[in-house]
């Protein structure tokens, strides 16, 4: 039998199964998310000729899954994610917005559903994917929003040593953007999480504390950047570190005025592993800061 043929027989049997009837008063959703499956998986050997049919399977299973007595919202969250990513893939080879916005809600739905479950870094990595189409479509703000709920996602319970690499998206978002204070903020509720596990994110700790230096050296607030500095000498084991020397040796560059002085600074090792946003952030000369010393 032919593949799609397969595909479009399970499909219509489960909307049999799921649609109320004068005979059929309750839906068998058991049955249905069952044939629904069946479904997506021959359509997506169908190939892309039956995309429109296989996006549509999707969203039968995930609304199907959802309403198990239990074990279904994976799977629900699952398909409603690979729609998400179908449409996605739909907006960049047409100019329709709609293709847009039902991405959007459908990755929102995704980490709704993984997060009802359980799957918290899950749901957070949904989030991003999410934020990542709206800072494309130039919606900054709901980007940045959508970055800080996926941040949240860490901040409770036990799962914060799984944040790295979410908070690191957040900061580059934020720097893409501009939004220089967003990104201070992100890094330091991060830094607030390996502060609980030093053991583990010691380095990670420690590159942190030196962006936020380099993004205070950004804003121009010298004041602001040697107050943290000395601030920082306070945090487990920071003041022997690299990226403290480093800290003080930027300190020193602005005091004396010697750009010479500055540019040899930030060509030294730890800058390198900085998050990439951070290390192309431009920063003043010194003589441009050194009026506000």
């Amino acid at each position: 039998m032919e593949v799609s043929k397969r595909a479009h027989d399970a499909f219509k049997r489960g909307k049999k199964h799921v649609t109320k009837t004068f005979f059929h008063r309750r839906p068998d959703w058991e049955q249905g998310a069952r044939e629904f499956r069946e479904a997506v998986k021959y359509y997506k050997m169908a190939g892309e000729m039956f995309e429109e049919q296989l996006m549509e399977a999707l969203q039968e299973s995930s609304n199907a899954h959802r309403e198990l007595p239990s074990g279904g919202l994976h799977t629900a969250g699952q398909d409603m994610e690979m729609a998400a990513e179908i449409f996605v893939k739909r907006s960049k080879e047409s100019a329709d917005a709609k293709f847009v916005e039902r991405a959007i809600k459908m990755y929102k739905d995704a980490a709704n559903l993984y997060q009802a479950n359980g799957e918290l870094d899950r749901s957070a990595q949904v989030l991003i994917a999410l934020a990542y189409l709206l800072e494309e479509c130039k919606q900054v703000d709901t980007a940045l929003s959508v970055a800080n709920d996926a941040c949240a996602v860490f901040e409770s319970g036990d799962r914060g040593m799984f944040s790295e690499d979410t908070f690191s998206k957040a900061v580059m978002f934020s720097l893409k953007a501009d939004r220089v204070t967003e990104a201070i903020s992100f890094i330091e509720r991060q830094n607030a999480i390996f502060r609980k596990h030093v053991d583990t994110f010691e380095r990670s700790l420690y590159k942190n504390l030196l962006s936020l230096i380099v993004l205070y050296f950004h804003l121009g607030d010298f004041k602001l950047a040697k107050q943290k500095i000395h601030e920082f000498q306070s945090v487990e084991n920071f003041a022997a570190s690299e990226e403290m020397t480093l800290g003080l040796e930027l300190v020193a560059a602005y005091e004396s005025g010697s750009n010479e002085a500055l540019e040899e600074t930030l060509k030294k090792g730890p800058f390198k592993f900085l998050n990439t946003a951070v290390t192309e952030t431009q920063i003043p000369d010194t003589q441009q800061i050194c009026m506000f010393i």
